[in-house]
């Protein structure tokens, strides 16, 4: 997909979705909501919401992180609570 970037390399917007890879050879990858960029010295951390979850994480992404944008995604109804995390 074009419209993938690498984390270190793009400033995402809030609202995109983070993607980490789980272990080698699982096919277990995170998905968060990206729902605020936070910056100050040193590399840019993220506050993520994880798909299926309500708490908020700070995160510094690994390499193999990717972020995709949220307008590749459709929007849920108002009943999909935890499915797609509101920003």
């Amino acid at each position: 997909m074009d419209d993938e970037q690498d984390v270190p390399h793009g400033e995402p917007p809030v609202g995109d979705w983070l993607v980490v890879p789980g272990p080698p050879f699982e096919r277990m990858w995170r998905w968060g909501r990206i729902v605020a960029v936070l910056r100050g010295p040193g590399p840019v951390h993220y506050r993520v919401r994880w798909f299926g979850d309500t708490h908020d994480t700070v995160v510094l992404p690994p390499p193999e992180a990717r972020i995709e944008s949220a307008a590749e995604w459709p929007q849920p109804g108002s009943g999909a609570f935890g499915l797609f995390p509101a920003v």
